[in-house]
């Protein structure tokens, strides 16, 4: 029986909530509101987080989000983070100064020898040696880090733990009282591939040493299973703001993604990482693991015809983002083992109890002014029965071109492509993209891989291109070691990692989550050898000097990007900064290096006096 529950669509209307101003997953929390409030919970206040597209970056954030009774976070550039009663949500869409509003999305950790593959090791026995990290610092920003585990403690120098509020400094850190705990795992493996020293806890030296061992670290917990995009803004100005005090170079790490948006670029948490790239930020984050997930699917639909892809469900709650161009007008159906929703055309958000399958949330957009696309947000809360295959049916209603893609989470599509399992965050030109590849095989782990090869879960490329001309990029830009990768984990988490490598301080993860700590490693090497690298010269020289083999084909492509990381060949193409001084500022930063090279000067000119005189 399909039973269609009290939908929300007049609440939205109500509201003024136009779906040109409104992400479709927003509408369908606000649709779930208005039915609470329809069940007599009306005097409850529910309050979102959401992120803004101002119409300029010259606007004041802080003074909107303010006049509209909202709680404030963060601006970067003309991207904003914050929070406010849903009902506000009216008002504030109809302000000229507001392009957009979205839901932030929720991402999860990019997790399913890294050394010799990735040419480490030159650089820690060879000429390169004395460029270990030291002056510079790898931002963190994942579940958090174990600062008492030997191989990072020390070099902690702050931590900010987003879910509770907690900011420590090294001096809370150093004397053990930052409550702040690594509950996972996840942010202290990282942290350790990034900036490991290798030590057990009776001092003596294991193999398993990061790329940039005497890096500092500021760490940011942004989440223990589950992330939101607007807490990682938060912890990105953190990261920046506290370098900028310790006035030191720094490069932020992000082992973590979402498979869901129009992995175009245009999402608001994309467009915040490019703002950031904008103003200077070197950002190091993960391509994906879902390119063997059965995540997305794509095609055309031709004028008045249906095409059905069908799935299976994983989880309780499950998800599908479909995307097309705004001159085309879709509609979409669900059917489940139990039955089917209707077709619903755009600008529809409604809700739909399927028997005994479960519940069916669906917000068809109109075009939205970020990308000139259609969207289609689709919510299914099952009942548990995950071995039934359900489908989604797409209709052309007005077909011009007809092209449409659509990704998953939470359930796998059948006949699924791996091309644009891409995180849809990732797809990002200003930030430094990584996949990953095997460097190392366990009989009882990855037997499956093959080593050298592409890790089979590494997201691919390419970007989607968009109605208003999105460019369709190459991403990754790089792979790096990130299958079976040995680091620092946590000794009071029993479970979550293999444990292969024969040290009990030290164990294996895979996944581009461990892919991206190698690369953020390597540009702490070279901002140690030159501080005052720009991110477009760090991404050009990772780029130019990755390295080919019979696995990589024609790099450039949308599998390898440019080809295999080489760290010495990196650091190797890393210059000296001109005008001579040292290479990493001393007292910690540029600030530092341009004042001594300047009081050099004077010295020069004043001794060149002395002897002239003498």
């Amino acid at each position: 029986m399909i039973k269609r529950l009290i939908l929300g669509t007049f609440f939205l209307a109500s509201l003024g909530l136009t779906a040109e101003k409104i992400d479709p997953w927003l509408k369908i929390d606000v649709s779930k509101a208005a039915k609470l409030q329809g069940e007599g919970e009306a005097k409850l206040v529910y309050k979102t987080g959401v992120l803004i597209k101002l119409s300029s970056e010259d606007i004041d954030g802080e003074a909107l989000v303010k006049e509209y009774g909202g709680e404030f976070i963060a601006q970067v550039g003309d991207v904003l983070t914050a929070k406010f009663d849903i009902k506000a949500l009216s008002a504030l869409s109809e302000d000229n100064r507001v392009e957009f509003i979205e839901k932030p999305k929720k991402l999860r950790y990019d997790l399913d020898s890294a050394a010799i593959a990735s040419g480490a090791d030159k650089v820690r026995y060879g000429e390169f040696a004395k460029y270990n990290g030291s002056g510079v610092i790898i931002g963190i920003l994942d579940s958090g880090v174990d600062y008492n585990h030997p191989s990072i403690a020390g070099r902690v120098v702050y931590i900010y733990d987003t879910t509770t509020g907690e900011v420590c400094d090294k001096k809370k850190i150093d004397a053990n009282q930052c409550k702040q705990r690594d509950n996972v795992g996840h942010g202290t493996h990282v942290a350790g591939i990034a900036a490991g020293s290798g030590k057990r806890s009776d001092g003596s030296q294991t193999s398993y040493v990061g790329v940039a061992p005497a890096a500092e670290i500021i760490a940011v917990k942004v989440g223990e299973y589950e992330v939101s995009s607007d807490g990682v803004i938060v912890g990105i100005r953190f990261v920046r703001e506290k370098a900028e005090v310790l006035k030191k170079p720094f490069v932020i790490n992000l082992s973590l993604g979402s498979d869901l948006g129009p992995h175009d670029g245009s999402d608001l948490f994309s467009k915040a990482l490019e703002n950031f790239s904008k103003e200077g930020v070197i950002i190091v984050k993960a391509a994906g693991n879902s390119a063997a997930d059965g995540i997305h699917v794509g095609g055309s639909v031709g004028q008045g015809a249906t095409v059905s892809h069908s799935f299976v469900i994983g989880s309780k709650y499950s998800a599908i983002d479909l995307w097309y161009p705004g001159s085309d007008s879709f509609s979409v159906q669900i059917t489940s083992p139990c039955g089917s929703t209707p077709f619903v055309p755009v600008a529809s958000t409604v809700t739909y109890k399927l028997g005994t399958c479960g519940t069916v949330n669906i917000s068809s957009s109109d075009v939205n002014p970020l990308n000139g696309d259609k969207e289609i947000a689709i919510e299914i809360e099952s009942a548990g029965i995950s071995s039934y295959i359900w489908s989604i049916n797409i209709r052309g209603d007005n077909v011009v071109k007809g092209t449409y893609h659509a990704w998953g989470a939470g359930l796998a599509f059948a006949n699924a492509s791996p091309r644009y399992t891409l995180a849809s965050d990732s797809a990002v030109d200003g930030i430094i993209v990584v996949g990953s590849f095997t460097s190392k095989i366990a009989s009882n782990v990855n037997a499956g891989s093959t080593l050298n090869d592409l890790s089979v879960f590494s997201g691919r490329g390419p970007t989607r291109g968009c109605s208003k001309g999105c460019p369709v990029l190459v991403k990754p830009d790089i792979v790096a070691p990130g299958e079976l990768i040995c680091s620092a984990f946590p000794t009071y988490i029993s479970n979550g990692a293999y444990d292969v490598c024969g040290e009990s301080e030290y164990k294996a993860l895979q996944g581009t989550s461990m892919a991206a700590p190698v690369v953020s490693g390597t540009v702490a090497l070279m901002l140690s050898k030159n501080y005052r690298l720009k991110l477009y010269e760090v991404k050009n020289i990772l780029t130019s000097t990755a390295y080919h083999d019979m696995f990589t084909q024609n790099s450039p492509n949308s599998d390898w990007g440019y080809g295999k990381l080489s760290v010495n060949g990196a650091l190797a193409a890393t210059s000296t900064p001109k005008g001579g001084g040292c290479s990493v500022a001393p007292i910690g930063g540029k600030v530092a290096g341009d004042m001594l090279l300047v009081l050099l000067m004077f010295l020069a000119i004043f001794l060149r006096g002395r002897f002239y005189r003498a």
